[in-house]
């Protein structure tokens, strides 16, 4: 199972959040022999949802906490992966993709790789975000939002 997260980068972080993230990845790890969860570690979200599966991969070995990364320049993937906890950093072959639009082919990749879709999107914000969760509907993806459960 691959899972994805998108969400707002000024996302603040809550222990309501957590406790809901936390079991959800933790159902998702149980139920699952194969788990890897991808990040873009883009703000907010992304860093609390990295978080999130660090905390609950103390307990699932099996768990693979991925960077996508939308470049392949050393210094970059180098400045986003220190002191953090990824497994595996992954490059999804965008070398033909200009450079401004690289984060937006990345995320849609990182969607169209996922089984399932974990967002914080408040729907009312025109977004990247927004945009990706309305990609991610139109690929027929589970969706849980987070911000929905409010």
């Amino acid at each position: 199972m691959i899972v994805a997260f998108i969400g707002h980068s000024d996302y603040e972080e809550n222990e309501r959040d957590e406790e809901i993230l936390t079991s959800l990845l933790s159902e998702f790890a149980l139920t699952n022999e194969k788990c890897e969860f991808y990040l873009g570690n883009y703000g907010g979200f992304d860093s609390f949802a990295e978080k999130c599966c660090y905390k609950i991969k103390k307990n699932y070995s099996h768990i693979k906490i991925v960077f996508v990364t939308p470049y392949l320049n050393e210094s970059y993937v180098k400045s986003k992966i220190e002191g953090r906890h990824f497994d595996e950093i992954l490059y999804p072959h965008l070398e033909s993709v200009p450079k401004r639009y690289a984060i937006e082919k990345r995320n849609r990749f990182m969607i169209d790789s996922a089984n399932v879709v974990v967002a914080y999107v408040k729907f009312h914000i025109a977004s990247n975000s927004y945009d990706m969760l309305k990609y991610a509907e139109r690929r027929n993806k589970v969706i849980v939002n987070l911000a929905e459960r409010k």
